[in-house]
């Protein structure tokens, strides 16, 4: 059993465990092929990502819940440029991510 830091408390730990872990790979499947297409910018990234919120577009999202969009969409993309499948390059926009060249 554990009691997270909100919600209701979770008794199933190792099944929680493996949805959590489900989720975050397909997350990465999205963002490889947002960057797969052209180079992308996290903001851009991160704005085309689907968000389980109330908002129906990115527009309608608080600045709250863009600003963990955004880190939640960096952390996909860090993952990506550590494991070697994503690099990131300079672009006139600035910082961009790119699947990585093999």
């Amino acid at each position: 059993m554990a009691w997270p830091g909100h919600r209701d408390e979770i008794r199933d730990v190792a099944r929680r465990a493996a949805e959590i872990e489900a989720h975050h790979e397909e997350r990465l499947r999205q963002v490889l092929a947002i960057i797969s297409a052209s180079p992308a910018t996290l903001y851009d990234v991160a704005r085309r990502l689907r968000w389980r919120t109330r908002a129906a577009t990115w527009a309608d999202m608080s600045p709250y819940e863009r600003y963990f969009a955004v880190g939640e969409a960096l952390a996909h993309l860090m993952r990506l440029v550590r494991v070697g499948l994503a690099e990131e390059v300079v672009t006139r926009e600035g910082i961009a991510f790119r699947s990585a060249q093999r």
